[in-house]
């Protein structure tokens, strides 16, 4: 009886320590070279105060900095090339890639729920060189923006909402020749035109404002804010 204990917890070290050579196997076979489990971390495993130690690296990687250490940031095995915390800090968005060893083309947008650490995916691209042009940004706690690519002389702005998975596309307009006075045309999501004095240098959001920071040769720097009321800009 006693030998087929041993026997028995014998054959469960092995299974672990064969599950455990398998798991760094997939880990390498699916990561860029130079990274290990000791030197990435995945995003279920955070604290919400790690969130505050993130930083972006020179070919969009996201790492954790804290406590001495530096961490890449994945999700499942897959990089991790934006983040953001809602302004509730009840979850978090992300950018990824799908394929990281073939194309960074192919990105998705993932929520992760704090509370009870799910995920869910809401969008996915297989042209992010076109469709996603900038890191993501909160507006409340149902939608996010980022830039995207328009042409000449314009920016697109993207606003996915979380709940549907469905997006808008805002532009703004800038003056295509010199003698053009300094303004920057700005049609938004819900087809309102607003004309701002200055170019726009910065895009950013603070929970419900979208915020441009406009610069102009002949006047000091400037913001203009929008509140987003989920229905409507209006300007303040």
């Amino acid at each position: 009886m006693m030998r087929n204990y041993l026997f028995l917890v014998l054959l469960c070290l092995v299974a672990l320590i064969f599950v455990a050579i398998v798991k760094i196997y997939l880990f390498a076979a699916s990561s860029p070279v130079g990274l290990t489990l000791e030197n990435t971390i995945d995003i279920s495993g955070l604290r919400i105060t790690d969130y505050n130690f993130l930083s972006k690296g020179e070919k969009n990687e996201i790492f954790l900095i804290r406590d001495g250490y530096e961490k890449r940031l994945f999700s499942n095995q897959s990089p991790i090339t934006s983040i953001g915390l809602s302004s509730s800090q009840k979850q978090a968005a992300f950018f990824y890639l799908l394929t990281p060893k073939t194309s960074t083309d192919n990105i998705a947008l993932t929520i992760f729920n704090l509370r009870n650490n799910m995920f869910k995916e809401v969008y996915r691209t297989s042209h992010a060189s076109w469709d996603i042009r900038s890191d993501l940004h909160w507006l409340g706690d149902n939608y996010v923006f980022f830039l995207r690519y328009c042409g000449t002389a314009c920016q697109g702005i993207t606003l996915l909402d979380l709940n549907t998975g469905k997006t808008k596309n805002a532009v703004l307009s800038y003056p295509s020749f010199p003698n053009q006075p300094v303004k920057t045309h700005f049609k938004d999501w819900y087809g309102q035109e607003f004309v701002m004095n200055g170019l726009v240098s910065n895009i950013s959001s603070e929970q419900a404002y979208l915020i441009f920071q406009l610069e102009n040769p002949d006047e000091l720097s400037h913001e203009q804010r929008f509140l987003f009321t989920k229905t409507q800009l209006r300007a303040l």
